[in-house]
């Protein structure tokens, strides 16, 4: 039996050679590695914030694929519903500087299909990229054209475009009906976790702050709020305290909520279900989420537009291919999980390039930060979802402070936070 003592030391000797600074000859031929991240938002940004800190410059040459030079911060545009159009401004991250910073090169151009065989991705105006490693993190494709007579029009707040929209039409509201509506989540009815919509919380919070802002201009006992979703129980992804909560809030600022809503068909004066036809004079979408066109046109998805990973997010077929954010499988979709499943990633990555030890896994849960107006905000952390016993809600004025402390560092760090998740 191996002495303890050598074992030990063993590692330790492992550990010093494999950290000790190689020679002019070792430099000479080592060979950087090519890693690919496409997509610039959430997901991406976090994988190359990892890749450059774990990795030193020389040893990987970083590209970084996306069709827009910059990055809205998403979570920001619920307050469409109480702003200006020009707010939407403030949102903007210019997603060149922290690429810049992370060492990589930024490439503006759409992602049209993954060849894995090659290792090569083709884009629509530059030649194929080569990659030794890639990190898809291009998110999901909205399912506009999923229902009949819905399109962009209607209104929406996953955008910056939409959310000036919604702004606009909302900015001289005196009276009348305005309908929150979340498409479904078109996903493979074999994965372990069902859930009936990708990510309801931007309703949820929207419709809380359209509450407010029509209090505070003394029209809300003119204005109904209806919020309608595919879900079978308000806040499904939450836990049991967390619904509770959310369900006893939205009854006392008298949003009527409708669940297991099947849309039949919208229109200019309403939206049509299996059962009733329910008129508004406005509405705000979260357009059905269908999955990725690159991950379908690449033969990489499970069938449904959707990466499917391991428990350390590599694609299961491909092992020099990991899939981080909404892109993956993994539900809900949520941008505090796309930042901890890139952490993972890398980490999984980088492991194996350093014979260090596996790292942990993603453990998936469900993290909810949400202004409910009024100064105050809820937080609800919960793995009951996943098989957990973890269920935590709070709602108060800290809440809200912690959203609005995380949101302004975000933006003011180009996505470049000091502290990661």
């Amino acid at each position: 039996m191996l002495n303890p003592k050598l074992g030990c030391l063993a590692r330790a000797v492992h550990r010093a050679d494999f950290h000790k600074k190689p020679s002019g000859q070792e430099r000479r031929n080592m060979k950087p590695y090519r890693v690919v991240i496409i997509g610039a938002r959430f997901s991406g940004l976090t994988v190359a914030h990892w890749v450059h800190r774990l990795l030193q410059s020389g040893e990987f040459t970083g590209t970084i694929v996306d069709a827009w030079p910059t990055m809205t911060y998403r979570p920001g545009l619920v307050y469409a519903m109480r702003a200006r159009p020009e707010f939407v401004r403030r949102l903007h991250i210019e997603t060149r500087k922290t690429v810049e910073r992370c060492g990589f090169h930024f490439v503006e151009d759409h992602a049209l299909r993954v060849d894995p065989s090659h290792q090569q991705v083709h884009l629509a105006a530059h030649r194929p990229l080569p990659y030794d490693v890639l990190f898809l993190a291009s998110g999901s494709d909205p399912g506009w054209n999923t229902i009949a007579g819905l399109n962009v029009s209607r209104g929406g707040l996953c955008e910056d475009y939409l959310a000036r929209h919604t702004a606009s039409v909302l900015k001289g509201w005196q009276s009348g009906t305005l309908i929150f509506a979340c498409g479904p989540l078109h996903a493979s009815p074999h994965q372990p976790v069902q859930l009936a919509t990708a990510d309801e919380f931007m309703l949820y919070e929207a419709s809380l702050l359209w509450d407010w802002a029509c209090r505070r201009r003394h029209v809300r006992h003119l204005t109904e709020i209806i919020l309608m979703t595919p879900a079978p129980v308000l806040g499904e992804p939450l836990g049991p305290s967390g619904r509770a909560r959310l369900a006893a809030i939205m009854a006392q600022r008298d949003i009527h909520i409708k669940t297991q809503t099947q849309f039949v068909e919208v229109r200019d004066d309403g939206i049509q279900t299996e059962h009733a036809f329910l008129p508004a004079q406005a509405m705000v979408w979260v357009p059905p989420y269908v999955g990725s066109g690159l991950a379908r046109n690449s033969g990489l998805d499970d069938g449904y537009g959707w990466v499917p990973v391991t428990p350390h997010l590599q694609h299961r077929n491909w092992s020099n291919i990991y899939a981080v954010g909404d892109i993956t499988n993994h539900v809900p979709k949520l941008a505090h999980a796309a930042m901890v499943q890139a952490r993972v990633a890398v980490h999984h990555w980088w492991s194996s390039l350093s014979h260090r030890p596996t790292p942990p896994p993603y453990h998936p849960q469900v993290i909810a930060m949400l202004d409910i107006g009024y100064g105050k905000g809820l937080f609800s952390l919960n793995t009951t979802l996943y098989g957990g016993t973890r269920d935590f809600t709070y709602v108060g004025y800290p809440a809200q402070i912690g959203k609005r402390l995380f949101n302004g560092a975000y933006i003011r760090s180009h996505g470049w936070l000091p502290v990661m998740p």
